[in-house]
């Protein structure tokens, strides 16, 4: 189980360590942490429903529910990141 933690840890912390540096060099403290935050929780919650749904049952069904959940979460974070 550690191995997949550290690294959906890296491909978390990636982008986020890149969007931090980019926002505070033009923003305030609390306009870069809304940003962030704004650009995490939807990928945070994809990352919880889509255990959720693994935990319940595998499928290609559920396959597909879990692609369209993340989708929407990356387009969600992604246009949080240029508002």
């Amino acid at each position: 189980m550690k191995p997949i933690l550290d690294i959906r840890f890296r491909m978390l912390f990636i982008p986020v360590f890149t969007a931090c540096l980019n926002v505070f060099a033009c923003r305030s403290f609390f306009q870069s942490v809304c940003v962030l935050g704004y650009c995490v929780l939807p990928l945070t919650i994809a990352l919880i429903v889509c255990q959720l749904i693994l935990i319940a049952e595998q499928s290609t069904l559920f396959f597909i529910i879990r692609c369209v959940i993340v989708l929407v979460a990356f387009g969600w974070s992604t246009f949080g990141m240029f508002c």
